[in-house]
């Protein structure tokens, strides 16, 4: 049975930026931080969907659909 995954990542408002950006899309080795989350929870077998909540427009621009 697969299970679905919800990413909390936020809108930048509640917590501190860092470098005046969203720490979710901070680049570490060449990509942001979502994308490396993204990648890896739809490369585990038992995971369904996955659902990412945070800033749509800037979310979709480094991780699609």
């Amino acid at each position: 049975m697969k299970v679905d995954a919800v990413v909390t990542a936020g809108d930048g408002k509640a917590a501190r930026k860092v470098f005046k950006k969203n720490k979710a899309l901070l680049d570490v080795a060449g990509k942001p931080i979502i994308r490396h989350i993204a990648e890896t929870l739809l490369g585990c077998e038992d995971i369904g969907r996955v659902v990412v909540v945070g800033p749509k427009e800037d979310f979709l621009e480094v991780i699609g659909d």
